[in-house]
């Protein structure tokens, strides 16, 4: 848990400020996995050629990720971080 240690967490802080906000359009997403409706994309593989819609690669927490500002690498590094902490509380 954060605490006084926020401000070494900013992506773990702005992850948990938004939670709210994917624990409520998470389950809609995974349903509309299930009925097999997909994000996508307009793409143009090349200037002569017209777009083409293209499933969105990558997962959708990442993107959630980027609209909320979070980077997703950094988020991995302050996590471990964290862990590190408690383990050497732990330990200690």
């Amino acid at each position: 848990m954060l605490n006084d240690s926020d401000e070494d967490y900013p992506n773990c802080v702005k992850e948990r400020e938004h939670a709210d906000e994917w624990n409520a359009i998470a389950p809609f997403i995974e349903y509309l996995g299930e009925k097999r409706i997909i994000l996508a994309e307009w793409v143009k593989f090349h200037p002569e050629l017209d777009e083409n819609l293209q499933p969105v690669s990558g997962n959708l927490l990442q993107l959630f990720h980027g609209y909320i500002g979070v980077d997703t690498y950094q988020l991995e590094m302050e996590r471990r971080r964290l862990l590190d902490e408690f383990r050497k509380k732990k330990e200690g």
